[in-house]
């Protein structure tokens, strides 16, 4: 099914996205009534403010709703200073930005700067899996945590948007120029599917000098999570986050911000993109817009950040988790541009 056309709305408040939401039986809504269907059961019902109750899905009896009032309480507690940012879909899709108050990057000009920041996609509709940082969490990923190298997200001042640090996974420029330039496989391709009387699960192996790691992960979204295991493991990636250094993503930007690209070379990216013509269209306007604001040549740094303020702005047959794939897969070939550019 399509995504619904929709523009997502901004908010710095928390106070937009915490309202009540739990899971009705529908034994509780139609008790008159037998029960036919086995794989959905309750529905995923939200109290906003002064709004009538919203039905954001049927589910089964496994779905764990991850409100958003628990990683409010989480964040409040570990960190002290921070912005709040978020983007947020009627139908229940939520991508929240904890911009954290310190460190400025500054990228091409003196007044455009980078903060870090700290980005969670949360849904109530089960459309979209949870996420830190663009990696999904799953019950494994919380009762298997190991700390281990996590993306960085930054928060550009000039638009107000966010950026996520695609790159960070690597380890250095080479490694990631050779992932792309093999077509950027997927991780873990050797991927064994076992069968189990639970559900579908698949096993990893990912070998890295001599040490053979093995990890469990199954495919689900918001199923079986254990909340007060999860609130643990939210302490320690939140930890594990303020104390991270950055990573390769910032060094990429860099790169950006140095190459130059006219208007035909940049429209021509944006087909190769497959943006949409309406989107594609705004994202020319508004780097042009940059380039008056920050009085700066034209270059890929501006492009890509007119590609992701237009994905997150803009109405679009797309949800929140479409826009953030494909402004993944605009970083990454341009980042190919620029590293295999003379």
């Amino acid at each position: 099914m399509p995504a619904v056309s929709n523009r997502p709305s901004a908010s710095s408040q928390w106070d937009d996205i915490c309202f009540p939401v739990k899971a009705v039986p529908f034994t509780d809504i139609l008790p008159d009534y037998e029960i036919a269907a086995t794989d959905r059961q309750q529905l995923i019902i939200g109290e906003p403010s002064g709004r009538m109750p919203i039905v954001y899905a049927a589910q089964s009896n496994e779905y764990s709703i991850i409100p958003n009032s628990l990683l409010r309480q989480v964040v409040d507690r570990l960190i002290s200073d921070y912005i709040l940012d978020v983007r947020f879909t009627a139908n229940g899709e939520f991508a929240i930005n904890i911009v954290t108050q310190g460190e400025r990057f500054q990228i091409g000009k003196q007044t455009d700067t980078l903060t870090r920041s700290l980005v969670f996609n949360n849904s109530y509709n089960g459309k979209m899996p949870f996420k830190v940082q663009g990696t999904v969490v799953n019950t494994t990923t919380v009762e298997h945590y190991q700390e281990a190298r996590m993306r960085i997200s930054y928060y550009r001042q000039v638009c107000s948007n966010s950026l996520m640090g695609w790159s960070d996974e690597f380890m250095n420029l080479d490694e990631y120029l050779n992932w792309l330039l093999k077509g950027k496989p997927k991780k873990y391709k050797e991927a064994k599917e076992i069968k189990t009387s639970f559900q579908a699960a698949y096993t990893y192996q990912h070998l890295k000098g001599q040490q053979q790691e093995q990890t469990l992960s199954r495919k689900f979204h918001h199923k079986g999570l254990d909340l007060d295991l999860f609130e643990q493991y939210l302490e320690q990636v939140v930890a594990q986050f303020l104390k991270q250094d950055t990573g390769l993503t910032l060094d990429i930007y860099k790169k950006m911000a140095k190459q130059q690209v006219d208007k035909q070379h940049a429209e021509q990216l944006l087909i190769d993109a497959k943006l949409p013509k309406m989107l594609a269209r705004q994202a020319m306007t508004r780097m042009g817009e940059e380039e008056r604001l920050l009085e700066s040549e034209p270059n890929v740094w501006l492009l890509y950040n007119a590609i992701n303020y237009t994905l997150f702005t803009a109405q679009a047959n797309m949800s929140i988790n479409d826009r953030f794939r494909q402004d993944e897969a605009v970083y990454h070939d341009l980042a190919q541009l620029v590293l295999t550019s003379n």
